[in-house]
């Protein structure tokens, strides 16, 4: 799930030069958050991004392979 995270970050904010990975602690349960100084994910997309096969439709992910399975396994892992 980890690795997941950091290669989309990598993968599609390429022209950042700082990945933030945070871990915390919410409500009695570990809390990970990875940030990046990339474009984002438009607000339309947020409902489905976790969804399998989904990807955001974003410029940069067009130049970038994937299935659009990352995110949805990352969420299964959970």
């Amino acid at each position: 799930m980890l690795l997941n995270l950091l290669t989309n970050a990598i993968n599609y904010a390429p022209v950042t030069d700082r990945i933030e990975v945070r871990l915390g602690r919410h409500d009695g349960k570990a809390e990970l958050a990875v940030r990046d100084r990339g474009p984002g994910i438009g607000a339309g997309a947020l409902d489905d991004i976790f969804e399998r096969f989904a990807q955001a439709p974003t410029v940069e992910r067009r130049s970038t392979p994937g299935l659009g399975l990352g995110l949805y396994i990352a969420r299964v892992i959970l």
